[in-house]
């Protein structure tokens, strides 16, 4: 899990030990959506990510989630469903 601090400027760092290729993350203090990024539907460093929402019927989007390192994921956007501050998240990652 990682607190969240309000950063979009990616200085929010969750290190897992590896490069994850698959991440869900939701806030665990708020009534956010369930958000999944993925290699396969294209989490790319410093662009707009493709993104689904497990409780929603709706079509994938796109947002500035997260960037990739080899170690873990930096944070890019201060919102409710990735970084608002105080919120707790709990996250799976997957390489």
């Amino acid at each position: 899990y990682y607190t969240g601090d309000n950063s979009s400027d990616g200085s929010k760092v969750i290190t897992t030990g590896f490069q994850p290729r698959f991440i869900i993350i939701k806030s665990s203090s708020n009534g956010e959506v369930w958000v999944v990024l993925d290699t396969l539907r294209g989490i790319q460093t410093g662009a707009n990510d493709q993104q689904l929402y497990l409780n929603s019927t709706d079509a994938q989007v796109a947002g500035t989630g997260v960037d990739l390192s080899a170690t873990g994921f930096s944070l890019r956007q201060a919102s409710g469903e990735f970084n608002a501050n105080n919120y707790k998240y709990i996250y799976y990652a997957h390489a």
